[in-house]
């Protein structure tokens, strides 16, 4: 779980919460340009995850994650060639294909950590590893990220350290057992049907779930 949440932490430290600074400070966009290509791509996420869950529901939240991860380790170097070309649909073009990969992680891993720890324990089991793993390798990315550059000189080294950490994760998965039902017992559907069931939220009969 810990490999796992790594290179999803890093993943979203550099691309949710470091990347206007990089942009800026280092490659030299328009910070303008930098917050604008970012909220958009926030929004975006915003609409296309509960989208990705449903599709993760029918293929599997490993294989979703597979996919995501897999993106990350293939396309990140080719995306941060995009950002130095310093122009703004370059940028937007970069953060929106980032955004999808970072859309696929966010809609599985809740749904896959939870059903690889047993449910006696899952709340404590999930919050503390998930949360300690995601401040000890998300929380310390950009400064690791910003490290790096100043050791080397190079300002590639956050793309370099967000391949490495997602390699990581995507090795991970490709060697984890198969978890069995997994799309059955923590779906869209099934959650639906569990706070239903506990008077959450009301059946309108809007349509079938």
């Amino acid at each position: 779980m810990i490999l796992i949440s790594w290179g999803f932490g890093v993943s979203v430290y550099i691309i949710l919460i470091f990347m206007p600074t990089y942009l800026h400070k280092f490659i030299g966009v328009p910070l303008e340009n930098a917050l604008y290509t970012h909220t958009i791509a926030l929004v975006v996420m915003m609409l296309i995850i509960p989208m990705l869950g449903f599709i993760s529901d029918r293929t599997g939240q490993r294989f979703m994650m597979i996919l995501g991860m897999g993106g990350f380790v293939v396309f990140t170097f080719p995306l941060f060639m995009l950002f130095f070309y310093n122009i703004f649909i370059a940028v937007l073009t970069a953060m929106f294909l980032f955004i999808i990969l970072e859309g696929m992680l966010q809609a599985s891993i809740p749904a896959l950590l939870a059903q690889m720890i047993p449910k006696n324990i899952r709340y404590s089991g999930l919050s503390i590893s998930y949360n300690v793993s995601l401040a000890l390798f998300g929380g310390t990315a950009p400064l690791i990220g910003t490290w790096l550059i100043k050791i080397t000189g190079n300002i590639w080294m956050p793309a370099f350290y967000l391949i490495a950490a997602t390699s990581i994760s995507f090795i991970t998965l490709l060697f984890m057992k198969k978890i069995k039902n997994l799309s059955k017992s923590l779906s869209v559907s099934s959650l639906y049907k569990l706070m239903l069931g506990h008077g959450f939220i009301e059946d309108y009969h809007y349509g079938p779930v």
